[in-house]
């Protein structure tokens, strides 16, 4: 699995950004289509897998959820942990190819834009169904999202991560499982980065039709 490094420089500037007007509006249209989706329970067990900065292990502990978060470096868990005292004991060192958990150990395995930097994806899913037991969700940039293309088109796009669609998430599901998945997905953020937050009814209008442009999706796999 690859791994973005989030020093404490990038974590000051991540933090700093979803403390905008623009950042507040994507982090909570993410989170509402995270948790709609998923329809996690109170003290429900869940993996996050690419952890990041430790900000969704410590919402979903602040929601009541038995959340914990396992990361692919040393550095990344120590960064998480010193951003987020009270998860010193959900962070993990690991690796999404060889998670150390047994089977069925979690309800809920999620990646939460994720999945783009790991190199195996298939391996990572196997994984990821084998130590749930209920459901994956996969958090992702959608590759047809219009943010997401500008980013493309403007050279802003992180070269080590993967941007997929809806499409690209059965085909890998399919591959991985040798079978054919219950898999629902559901998209947002509709309109380039710095317009959303302005024009929130856009958003609200086209999620009803899941038009598969929304710059964010969320996948849910059942097992």
């Amino acid at each position: 699995m690859n791994s973005t490094k989030f020093n404490k420089n990038t974590q000051k500037n991540y933090d700093g950004w979803y403390g905008t007007r623009e950042g507040i509006y994507i982090d909570e249209k993410e989170k509402e289509t995270l948790i709609s989706m998923l329809r996690l329970k109170e003290n429900e067990k869940v993996l996050e897998v690419g952890a990041g900065t430790g900000r969704y292990v410590k919402y979903l502990n602040d929601i009541g959820v038995d959340a914990c978060g396992i990361e692919y470096t040393k550095e990344n868990v120590k960064n998480a942990i010193l951003r987020c005292p009270e998860i010193s004991e959900k962070m993990l060192e690991g690796d999404a190819g060889a998670l150390p958990y047994a089977d069925n150990s979690f309800e809920t395995v999620l990646f939460m834009i994720s999945f783009e930097y790991i190199k195996d994806h298939e391996r990572a899913l196997r994984e990821a169904l084998r130590v749930a037991k209920t459901q994956v969700g996969i958090g992702f940039l959608n590759k047809f999202g219009v943010s997401n293309i500008l980013r493309r088109i403007q050279g802003k796009k992180n070269k080590e991560a993967k941007f997929f669609s809806a499409a690209d998430i059965y085909k890998i599901t399919k591959k991985a499982t040798g079978e054919k998945k219950d898999i629902k997905v559901r998209h947002t953020l509709y309109l380039p980065v710095g317009f959303g937050h302005l024009l929130p009814f856009v958003d609200e209008a086209l999620e009803k039709f899941n038009l598969p442009f929304g710059s964010f999706a969320v996948a849910v796999i059942k097992k």
